[in-house]
């Protein structure tokens, strides 16, 4: 049995758990298990000022002592680490104001990895009325390429720069980039069909005519899915 000694009015522990405060104070006059003598003849536990010695049974093990001296270091320990979480000082709260103000602007600026330059046949959609505007203002048979993404998607996220490098190769075309994580859009896009990201359709003359899911992997389809609605102008196509 290990004892506690109690200053200032601090309440000790039992095997257990432990209350107090870092004022609380572990004598362990003896360890347990150092030698088997020591089971034999009993061992000290200091008990306030005095060292009160108790008799252990014959049938006191050394195993047993062992037992002891484990639960005796796991409850130091367990004391050791609570006396160590002290208040925060104003200079160390600061610190950490600063440096969760410093992440949280880092993750504003990469969840806008979708804003900033792209080829000036590529438009952000954020409203219902403005994407309307940008698939009928396109000119007869021209195809409108619709790209469904949000910024927390990966995948979105890392097709971007592919698709950014399809629209400058397809100048004839409009591109149009809907987040639907803005107000509005997301229910535009459940209307349209749109069940997982990224998601594109293409449209000509205000109808779609196609539908399909792609990503960098499979770039190559996305490329072939609008050079087969690209309308052709080579005197050949009408054979």
């Amino acid at each position: 049995m290990v004892e506690f000694t109690e200053q200032q009015g601090v309440s000790v522990s039992d095997k257990t758990g432990w209350r107090g405060d870092s004022r609380l104070t572990i004598h362990v006059l003896s360890t347990l298990a150092s030698f088997p003598s020591a089971c034999q003849k009993g061992i000290g536990l200091a008990s306030g000022a005095s060292t009160r010695r108790q008799r252990l049974p014959k049938a006191f093990s050394v195993a047993s002592a062992m037992r002891a001296s484990q639960a005796a270091t796991s409850t130091v320990q367990t004391v050791r680490e609570a006396s160590n979480i002290l208040p925060a000082s104003p200079q160390t709260l600061s610190r950490r104001q600063e440096l969760e103000a410093q992440a949280r602007a880092l993750l504003e600026q990469d969840s806008r990895w979708h804003e900033g330059m792209r080829p000036a046949n590529m438009h952000l959609a954020t409203s219902p009325r403005q994407f309307k505007q940008l698939v009928t203002s396109a000119k007869a048979d021209q195809l409108v390429v619709v790209d469904y993404f949000a910024p927390h998607c990966n995948g979105c996220r890392t097709l971007y720069p592919k698709l950014k490098q399809i629209a400058a190769n397809n100048e004839d075309c409009v591109f149009i980039k809907v987040n639907t994580e803005d107000p509005g859009m997301r229910e535009l896009a459940m209307n349209l069909g749109v069940s997982k990201l990224p998601f594109f359709q293409l449209w000509r003359d205000s109808d779609v005519k196609a539908s399909f899911t792609a990503n960098v992997t499979t770039v190559s389809g996305l490329r072939a899915e609008i050079a087969s609605h690209k309308s052709c102008t080579d005197p050949g196509c009408a054979l």
